[in-house]
């Protein structure tokens, strides 16, 4: 009986141990703890080697979490740099190979993606879009704001390429450099499909694998070998392994793979940042042609090609994903040559390679270059290559069919089915023709579209009250064109250094348009480097200068420091002094008008410059320094008869001064003095007092105050500047400046051109409108249709007042004949406009207390009857007594 006893205890504790032992086993294989120690060591990894900390970031009140892992110890020496993964886990399992070198050159950054690792969000988007704003407003908070040393560059894999790009086109301040590595940044629709075809449909399933077999699936189309031991892994690791990266978010993860595949993606944006765009030649996912395209794409970017790897470069060939692009490759990418590695090869090389015959390593880069910077549309669709007569020949990427010339405009018309140029594509995909269709309306719209408010004579419409018009009634028109300005003759003047008797080669007729551009490019580089402004190349003096360059030959070394600062520098001064020689011997013939223009210096000491005119041009005399004699009448009349005696009295015809009162005064005295010198103040400061006036009206002055709120509004808030700028036709608004006062009716003008658009902003229905302050004021002001037709009456009343101001103050030509005449017809249009004088009396009182004080001069009747194409105008010409009576007086004054 005991031993009975002892084999059923026995039994019993033996059935207790099975049970517990097969319970063990069970737990082993379906709780993830072997993931779990290995993401646990991975933290450790970080932490200890790397240098890094976990930090969470609450966005939108928390309805947003995104986690990161950042530098423990930034220092403001080393660069920011953000690391974006892709959907193959998270940020420590895909960045494990890179992080430890990267940590000791920059401060890290590396977030999990929303519905990554420990990112969450409540928020029902499940765009690209969201994740971007998502994580820059976590860098936002940790400092990354886009300010001196806040900015970024990112480095990007496959899906993070997507999130990296859309920050880049969203936040261009906050980035400064980009690293895109096998990301479908730019795919079209019909490109994903085919995609999706080729690898068996749903490809969001095959992103978010749910058993062994879709993970080993997914690794094999991700590399170049399979990794083939994940082959030999258990199952049950690699569900554990599906189990913490997987399952907590695979509803949202599936979605954000649903809407990447399958939303239509709108014309693909340029960024302006520095681009490294790296590849891997034996890429499934992406093919490496998208890789191409998009280098052609984006005008400042460099493709590298790493041979021999698939999608996952940063797993296949980590050091040459990472570490060595962004010490080499990225800090030169306006280079064309060197190498990382043996297994890394920038796009060229590349190219040289896959072609059957050998060509020249120049023509390979002139070519590239070529390439990259085509910005067209139809580019995307079109393979660009060189027949064995090295012409370029564009080939269609869906007909196959190549053309020979015509450039990329005819096969955009060929693309867009339009006969005529070139036969139509026949397989060209709807929405490709549709959007290249839209692209040709485009470029045809921007040719004749030259909108602006009349500038020209008022057409006379009587209004009834200024309240009550209707913006529909006034005609706003294109005005003509502007030629261009005829540049200066220098031939005449400069006897050396701008004759240039040598005509143009035949080489430099001949050369081809790469080595035109390569010219060129050398030239911009000069420009840049020494910070010279782009209107340089307009001055009269540059295509003699390169003239003369060219006929040197090559081999010439140009002037050095020292000769331009003393050498060439004394004998331009020379050739100057002669110019001024010529001109003053034309000064008794012509006769000539003596300008004393006063200014303040930096150090606010009162300077007066001395300008003499003639019809052979402008010579600047001297510059004086008035300090001690600014407030005597008396000593300034002395000053401008010293100057006069230098000219001869009997060559000064006419004095201009400032509209001061000392200088007023002394003007007057020098014309008692000298009777035959006639005295006027500026023209163009007297017409900026009248403008001062006009802007002091209470109606004036309110409607330009409230306006000027909308302007302030937009400007000072991201969102609507975002949202007008993403417009179609969107130019800025002009601001009014503190000390011009034809800016605030320019302004004012602008603000009525972009009447549709901000009246679009106030009506979104964003929710990010109307978070921001001040929204119901400024809405109620941008559609309030009464102060739209009063700013728009007071742009045509001053319209003529300004084309008056921009003929006195510009060099082209002698104002003094158009004053009498501008002033005149701005008086009878403000008139014409009005059929009550109580509407119009305001501003023509303005006018005539001017006018009157200032500028009613005998010179300017005169002037004006002399002017052939005012004399001649019988239906405009001005009849008035005073005219004559002017001209009379000037007749007697000069033959006294």
């Amino acid at each position: 009986m005991a031993s009975m006893k002892h084999v059923l205890l026995f039994s019993r504790y033996l059935t207790i141990a099975l049970t517990l032992f097969q319970s063990l086993i069970s737990c082993f294989f379906n709780f993830p703890i072997l993931i779990k120690i290995a993401d646990s060591f991975l933290s450790l990894y970080f932490l200890v080697f790397c240098d890094l900390r976990p930090v969470t970031v609450d966005l939108d009140d928390g309805e947003t979490t995104v986690h990161f892992w950042i530098s423990g110890h930034r220092r403001i020496s080393r660069p920011n740099l953000v690391m974006l993964h892709g959907y193959g886990g998270n940020s420590k399992w895909q960045f494990v190979h890179q992080v430890s070198d990267l940590s000791k050159s920059f401060n890290l950054f590396i977030p999990d993606l929303v519905f990554f690792g420990k990112s969450y969000t409540k928020n029902a988007d499940r765009s690209v879009e969201i994740q971007a704003r998502s994580i820059a407003g976590g860098l936002k908070k940790l400092g990354c704001d886009g300010t001196g040393r806040g900015r970024i560059s990112v480095y990007s894999i496959s899906y993070g390429g997507f999130v990296a790009y859309k920050m880049a086109e969203m936040w261009p301040e906050m980035m400064e450099k980009l690293v895109i590595v096998s990301s479908g940044v730019g795919f079209t629709q019909q490109q994903k499909t085919a995609e999706m075809r080729k690898h068996g449909g749903d490809c969001s399933k095959m992103l978010v694998p749910k058993t062994p077999m879709d993970l080993r699936m997914l690794v094999k189309i991700s590399t170049n070998t399979g990794l083939t031991f994940v082959d030999w892994i258990p199952d049950f690791i690699l569900s554990q392994f599906i189990a913490v990266m997987y399952e907590k978010n695979r509803q949202e993860l599936l979605e954000l793979a649903k809407n990447l595949l399958e939303r239509e993606e709108a014309e693909l944006h340029v960024i302006s940042q520095k681009t490294l765009i790296v590849w891997g030649d034996k890429d499934k996912v992406f093919p490496l042609e998208h890789g191409y395209r998009l280098q052609r794409h984006l005008q400042n970017s460099r493709l590298e090609i790493i041979k021999e790897t698939g999608h996952a470069v940063n797993v296949e060939a980590p050091k040459l994903a990472t570490v060595d692009l962004w010490h080499t490759k990225l800090p030169r990418l306006d280079e064309d040559n060197g190498e990382i590695g043996d297994r890394v090869v920038s796009c060229k090389f590349y190219y040289a390679m896959e072609t059957e015959h050998e060509e020249n390593y120049d023509e390979i880069a002139d070519t590239n270059h070529s390439i990259r910077g085509k910005k067209d549309i139809a580019w995307s669709y079109v393979t660009q290559s060189k027949d064995s007569r090295g012409k370029q020949v564009l080939e269609c990427e869906y007909c196959h069919k190549k053309k020979l010339g015509g450039g990329i405009n005819r096969m955009k018309h060929h693309l867009a089915g339009m006969k005529g140029d070139t036969d139509a594509c026949t397989k060209v995909p709807s929405d490709v023709r549709y959007k290249l269709l839209q692209s040709l309306k485009e470029t045809e719209s921007k040719k004749r579209k030259n909108i602006q408010l009349d500038d020209s004579n008022l057409d006379g419409t009587p209004v009834q009250d200024v309240e009550d018009v209707d913006a529909d009634d006034i005609i706003v028109d294109s005005g003509p064109s502007q030629k261009r300005k005829q540049g200066v003759d220098l031939h005449a003047y400069f006897k050396r250094g701008v004759h240039d008797p040598t005509p143009p080669t035949i080489k430099a007729c001949m050369q081809s348009k790469e080595r035109i551009h390569d010219v060129n490019m050398s030239v911009a580089l000069w420009f840049y480097d020494a910070c010279i402004p782009m209107n340089a190349v307009n001055s009269p003096f540059f295509q003699p200068m390169i003239n003369k360059v060219a006929n040197m030959g090559h081999g010439y070394a140009g002037p050095t420091y020292h000769a331009l600062r003393v050498g060439l520098l004394c004998d331009a001064k020379l050739q100057v002094s002669l110019i001024v020689d010529k001109f003053r011997s034309t000064w008794a013939a012509t006769g000539c008008t003596l300008m004393a223009d006063g200014w303040k210096d930096t150090r606010h000491r009162p300077l007066v410059n001395f300008l003499v005119y003639c019809p052979k041009g402008i010579t600047f005399l001297k510059s004086v320094d008035i300090s001690d004699i600014c407030g005597s009448v008396e000593n300034l009349c002395n000053l401008f008869a010293d100057v006069v005696g230098m000219i001869g009295p009997e060559n000064v015809v006419h004095l201009v001064t400032d509209s001061a009162p000392n200088y007023k005064a002394a003007g007057r005295l020098l014309s008692e003095k000298f009777p035959t010198i006639a005295w006027s103040p500026c023209a163009a400061h007297c017409i900026n007092l009248i403008l001062e006036d006009v802007g002091k009206l209470p109606m004036v002055h309110d409607l330009k105050k409230r306006m000027s709120k909308v302007t302030i509004f937009v400007y000072n808030h991201k969102w609507p500047l975002s949202f007008l700028r993403k417009r179609p036709g969107w130019r800025e608004i002009i601001r009014p400046g503190e000390t011009r006062f034809a800016t605030s009716f320019i302004a004012l003008q602008s603000l009525y051109q972009h009447k549709d658009d901000l009246q679009a902003l106030v009506t979104s229905t964003d929710p990010e409108f109307k978070k921001l302050s001040k929204t119901r004021e400024v809405k109620s002001i941008v559609l309030d249709e009464r102060a739209w037709n009063n700013c728009l009456i007071i742009v045509k009343i001053m319209t003529p007042i300004i084309r008056l101001l921009r003929i006195c103050d510009a060099d082209e030509k002698p104002s003094l004949p158009y004053v009498y005449e501008g002033m005149y017809l701005a008086r009878l249009g403000i008139k014409k406009m009005f059929d009550k004088k109580p509407l119009y009396q305001p501003y023509t009182d303005i006018i005539d207390k001017r006018w009157d004080r200032m500028l009613r001069r005998h010179l300017h009747a005169a002037a004006y009857y002399l002017n052939p194409s005012f004399i001649y105008s019988e239906d405009t010409f001005s009849d008035k007594p005073e005219i004559m009576g002017g001209l009379m007086s000037i007749f007697e004054k000069e033959t006294e």
